[in-house]
């Protein structure tokens, strides 16, 4: 942090570096430390602050600065960047707000795989798995390509409910994309849900 504090011209690229970084070592506080400190140095944020910024309320559960920030997004038009949605999804679903999560899921223009992923994720963190399983299911109906991700989830909410014939479908397809041999979070998804049911 002091590193910046000294530099003696600081632009959004910098600061996002920064909040980056404090985000990617789980160190939510800093970053929203850092973001008030871009703030006072008047240097607009940008996508990417956002992005970073929401993951940090994310990290804290810190509802009230993500709504802050979130009514900052849609002043400025982000809203409708499917990044920044997706990120706003996923946040309100971490902070408990799983109906504000599934509005702004509705409103976004485009869903993409992020976007059901986080929505799926959401559900199954809130021992939803029967609500999680039919996202999955309405994702793949929609065309949507799935990814390792989404399968994760899948399992996950299998586990959740105890779906074994879901999980064992679930399973025929990671075998078939090769997820299996590359993917060891999804070996061990697969294996918890064999323990549960």
């Amino acid at each position: 942090y002091e590193v910046i504090i000294d530099m003696p011209f600081r632009d959004v690229v910098s600061w996002n570096a920064l909040l980056a970084g404090f985000v990617e070592h789980g160190l939510g506080e800093e970053a929203l430390t850092c973001l008030n400190q871009m703030l006072e140095d008047s240097i607009f944020p940008d996508a990417v602050t956002f992005i970073c910024s929401l993951k940090a309320c994310s990290c804290l559960g810190e509802i009230s600065s993500g709504q802050k920030i979130h009514a900052e997004i849609a002043m400025e038009g982000y809203e409708i960047d499917l990044c920044i949605g997706n990120t706003l999804i996923d946040m309100y679903f971490k902070c408990g707000l799983l109906i504000e999560a599934c509005e702004l899921f509705d409103e976004l223009p485009d869903q993409d795989v992020a976007s059901w992923t986080a929505k799926i994720s959401g559900y199954t963190d809130h021992g939803l798995g029967a609500e999680a399983l039919k996202c999955f299911e309405q994702m793949q109906l929609q065309g949507v390509s799935l990814d390792v991700g989404s399968y994760i989830c899948g399992l996950k909410a299998c586990c959740a409910i105890g779906g074994i014939v879901k999980g064992q479908e679930i399973h025929a397809k990671i075998k078939r994309f090769g997820y299996i041999e590359n993917e060891s979070v999804v070996s061990n998804n697969l294996m918890s849900m064999k323990n549960v049911v």
